[in-house]
């Protein structure tokens, strides 16, 4: 998904699709970077940005 995105230039969505992919392959660290990315570029308050959102507060749930 993120190199279907990429190739078609939506990058903050790759950045998206590429931390989900890690968050669900159990690399926190990537996870968490792409999300914070995909969040500053993404519109706040829309589905997209949400959606990074809640994988940086996994993240950092599943750390306690």
């Amino acid at each position: 998904m993120a190199m279907s995105y990429g190739i078609l230039g939506d990058i903050p969505r790759a950045d998206l699709a590429t931390a989900e992919f890690a968050y669900y392959r159990g690399d926190k660290e990537l996870a968490t970077e792409k999300a914070k990315i995909a969040m500053a570029t993404l519109k706040r308050g829309s589905p997209d940005w949400l959606r990074a959102n809640d994988i940086l507060n996994f993240v950092n749930r599943s750390d306690d």
